[in-house]
């Protein structure tokens, strides 16, 4: 293939959010039958690809995207005619449903940090307030969560299955997209960050249940 030959076409990635991502992709691209060169941009979420028309196309590059478990298209610009112009609304609403899931989780982290501060300091809650520095530091706060009115009446093990409900909106709601993304990735045979977490935070959950069971280390 001579470089007069060669065609450079640009496609929008979507569903990166690592350097593992973009690097997988980067991969599946260059071993396609007809690539000459690719380059993935995860700023940009996007691809720079040179190929020969004559072996491959860009829908074939699409599909090879896709295999991976990411999503890719044509720029917005190209073949306007053939197919609607995107929603201009739709970046600014899934910014919004970011925003609305991460303080969401911010408030439940709160709450179930000083929910958890409660069980901890009651007797047989499942650590030593005396013998832990940081429940030692946190005391006048715990203490100042105590004062309210009925929380200390609340038995630890109420409480426990108070956080596990807690948990739950945010790992299925909040937390969805990870779950979802980490499934796409292992079923194609890879791994990137979604993965990663998936796995973390469903430790914590495995976890959560364990202790609202009353299952918890001395």
């Amino acid at each position: 293939m001579t470089t007069t030959d060669a065609v450079r076409q640009r496609l929008d990635i979507g569903g990166m959010t690592c350097a593992a991502c973009s690097a997988r992709v980067q991969r599946a691209l260059e071993r396609t039958e007809g690539v000459d060169q690719a380059a993935v941009n995860l700023m940009t979420n996007s691809a720079a690809v040179t190929y020969d028309p004559e072996r491959t196309s860009p829908q074939q590059l699409i599909a090879v995207v896709e295999k991976t478990g990411y999503e890719a298209s044509l720029p917005a610009d190209e073949f306007a005619a053939a197919r609607p112009a995107p929603d201009a609304h739709a970046h600014d609403h899934a910014a919004a449903t970011l925003a609305r899931k991460a303080m969401f989780s911010l408030a439940v982290f709160t709450i179930s940090m000083l929910l958890s501060m409660v069980v901890a300091e009651a007797p047989h809650g499942g650590r030593n307030a005396a013998d832990d520095l940081l429940m030692r530091l946190m005391h006048p706060l715990t203490a100042a969560v105590l004062a309210i009115p009925g929380v200390a009446a609340v038995s630890p093990g109420a409480w426990r299955v108070v956080l596990l409900l807690l948990t739950i909106p945010v790992v299925f709601w909040a937390g969805r997209h990870f779950y979802v993304r980490a499934r796409s990735a292992v079923r194609h045979g890879g791994a990137d960050m979604n993965v990663l977490i998936a796995l973390g935070t469903g430790r914590r959950i495995v976890a959560t249940l364990e202790f609202a069971g009353g299952n918890h280390p001395g």
